[in-house]
């Protein structure tokens, strides 16, 4: 599993990091280029439904092993397409792909975690962060010895699937976690309570990515070389918190975390708002990777307690949510930035820690919910 949530960080880190590249050989503008970045998280979306009709049928190992290459192809793709039209084609896929390899590697995970008999998934997500930001690293050495941007996706695909390939095989069935006795289909109302609480931990991860460097050198008046340490900080915590979200949930539990985790979220946004330096702001981003560590693997595992048959459709269902954050989260920001400030952009995001510490209960595993 570690393969799977490895290499789907290796794609989009090396992806969003070259993007600048590939809006330049294109000639897009700033408008064009945001357009064409909706289209991404939209087809996610789409990948995500069709990743819960496909295992519904066959489950989740064989749809992860034929769709997990085509997520560093498509990127290899979009590397090489030459014309607006041809990059279209290829970031859709690439949306698609991504949906359907988010849903069925979590679905994964999930089965892992019952194999273990114990919380692991925090630990796959850990891997996600922990090679995105090799990822980010390597492309940025690659912009700086100018190696061209299709020789440098297609270096790390030729990498990433031979190893996705070989271990395949060792991928899990899915499994049935903790579900109502007698539930034969999956219920909406516990799944879209859960997606909302995990559609809020993606608006502040995204409002983070997108926001965190343009906080520090407009608000601050930060230097641009510091600034790019808003987001390492928020990732480098997410990553320290994702290696100890397991071992807490056994002791604690997922209520109690994914609480704490909101409260400090909340503390950490007030931060960033209310920093008089660039050093208090760092603090609050990093805190903030702290605070968002627990609510997106935790939110599937407790969906996928409802889903009795192991069809995937609750996974694939408040994997959807995700996309929903990631598509408010950026443009959130920038309209309560345009009519006020950044400062109060950022303090507004705190109804997301608040809308999840609320929503906290729903992260229990189904048959202690009832």
């Amino acid at each position: 599993m570690s393969v799977a949530y490895g290499v789907q960080g290796l794609s989009l880190a090396i992806l969003v990091t070259r993007i600048p590249t590939v809006r330049d050989r294109l000639g897009l503008s700033e408008i064009g280029l945001g357009l064409l970045l909706v289209l991404v998280p939209v087809m996610a979306g789409v990948g995500s439904v069709l990743a819960g009709v496909l295992t519904a049928r066959v489950h989740s190992k064989p749809v992860l092993r034929i769709a997990g290459p085509l997520v560093p192809l498509s990127v290899v793709a979009v590397g090489l397409a030459p014309t607006l039209s041809t990059a279209v084609m290829a970031l859709s896929v690439f949306g698609v792909a991504i949906g359907v390899v988010d849903a069925t590697m979590n679905m994964q995970a999930v089965s892992l975690q019952a194999a273990y008999g114990r919380p692991v998934i925090s630990s796959c997500y850990a891997w996600f962060s922990l090679v995105s930001i090799a990822g980010a690293l390597l492309a940025a050495a690659a912009a700086a010895t100018e190696m061209p941007l299709w020789l440098f996706f297609s270096c790390c695909a030729v990498v990433a699937i031979p190893v996705q390939v070989s271990v395949g095989r060792f991928l899990l069935p899915d499994a049935v976690v903790g579900a109502v006795e007698g539930q034969r289909t999956v219920p909406w109302r516990p799944i879209i309570v859960i997606g909302i609480a995990l559609m809020c931990a993606y608006v502040l991860d995204s409002a983070t990515q997108n926001w965190s460097a343009v906080y520090l050198t407009d608000a601050l008046g930060t230097e641009e070389s510091v600034a790019a340490l808003g987001y390492a900080a928020y990732s480098l915590l997410l990553l320290v918190g994702r290696l100890g979200v397991d071992r807490i949930d056994m002791r604690a539990g997922p209520v109690r975390l994914v609480r704490a985790g909101a409260a400090l979220g909340l503390i950490a946004l007030l931060l960033v708002a209310l920093a008089p330096s660039s050093i208090v702001a760092l603090v609050g981003f990093g805190l903030l990777g702290l605070a968002v560590a627990p609510m997106i693997p935790l939110a599937f595992v407790a969906a996928a307690s409802y889903d009795r048959d192991a069809t995937g459709r609750a996974v694939a269902r408040v994997n959807i949510f995700n996309y929903v954050g990631v598509l408010l989260g950026a443009p959130l920001v920038g309209i309560i930035a345009e009519a006020t400030s950044l400062r109060v952009a950022f303090a507004t995001l705190g109804i997301a820690s608040v809308a999840v510490f609320a929503l906290a209960r729903a992260y229990l595993p189904a048959r202690e919910a009832v």
